[in-house]
């Protein structure tokens, strides 16, 4: 039976799996979908996608996202960069092409490695990329060896986020930055019906816990990084979300008879409802979106 309780460390689920394994489960019944209904070959992301007024396509929304966090972390050609969650590569590919830095991608899915390194040596830029198959808080990296980390809605996915933050103050150097891009909860306490609409997402999209922002600043200080600044940027990703949103709606009445007869996975039964869901915690402003940066 999966619950949610309220913890010192925030919203979380309690599952029957381990939560690394729970994420692989949730990406190798996903992938396809991602492949299908939101990357291409341009942009290879897995991301949601920022929007503007000038915001023509999804392609360029899921652009906009990755110069966003450039802007914010000022990537340049001289930087040694890691991507903490790197999926199938696509941010860190276009960070080598626009800015000519060098960027490492990290992720705990083969499969998503597999395609990274096939995307990067298309694209030309495997002397500048490299992907490995590892995880986020124990990335076995020397000490110091990154001038700016960033994770683009990944460190949602891990159970205890302050394990990530030491590992990226030990992998930056002095004055090394770091950056996010992920949802929060707005909420030290939620109502019944609130809560059944967190549980939902969290158990859905494979995410274990989630904090409030304070939460997770207050996290970064104890761990000594400074600096810190935190902008909400739901609002560019709410069209994005909508998306989402009509992509579970339409695959719900497949999915939900489907499941019950044991054709579908009820790992992707649940990321359906999750895609149904999301929508819904943005605009009732139980979760927000947004970039947090600080500074070692």
């Amino acid at each position: 039976m999966v619950a949610v309780y309220i913890s010192r460390k925030g919203f979380s689920i309690m599952i029957d799996k381990d939560s690394v394994q729970k994420v692989k489960d949730y990406y190798n019944n996903v992938q396809s979908s991602y492949n299908s209904f939101w990357m291409n070959k341009r942009n290879l992301a897995m991301h949601l996608g920022f929007w503007d007024k000038n915001t023509k396509s999804q392609h360029d929304a899921l652009i906009n996202e990755n110069r966003y966090i450039a802007n914010a972390l000022n990537i340049n050609q001289n930087d040694i960069v890691l991507d903490a969650g790197c999926g199938v590569g696509g941010t860190a590919i276009w960070i080598a092409e626009e800015y000519g830095a060098r960027v490492s991608g990290v992720s705990i899915m083969e499969n998503q490695i597999e395609l990274a390194k096939k995307y990067t040596k298309d694209r030309g830029v495997d002397d500048l990329v490299d992907f490995r198959v590892k995880n986020y808080i124990e990335t076995g990296f020397p000490d110091e060896s990154f001038t700016k980390i960033y994770a683009m809605e990944s460190v949602c996915h891990a159970e205890n986020k302050e394990e990530f933050f030491a590992e990226a103050y030990r992998l930056l150097k002095k004055d090394g930055e770091l950056a996010f891009i992920d949802e929060f909860v707005t909420k030290d306490k939620l109502n019944k019906n609130d809560q059944k609409l967190l549980n939902d997402w969290l158990v859905g999209w494979a995410v274990p816990n989630m904090l409030t922002a304070k939460e997770f600043k207050d996290g970064l200080k104890r761990m000594g990084f400074k600096n810190i600044k935190d902008s909400n940027v739901t609002k560019k990703v709410i069209k994005s979300s909508s998306k989402i949103q009509m992509v579970g709606l339409l695959f719900y009445p497949y999915d939900l008879p489907m499941s019950k007869l044991g054709i579908v996975p009820i790992e992707t039964y649940n990321s359906t409802i999750a895609c149904i869901r999301q929508k819904t915690l943005f605009t009732k402003n139980i979760v927000d979106f947004r970039l947090i940066t600080c500074q070692k």
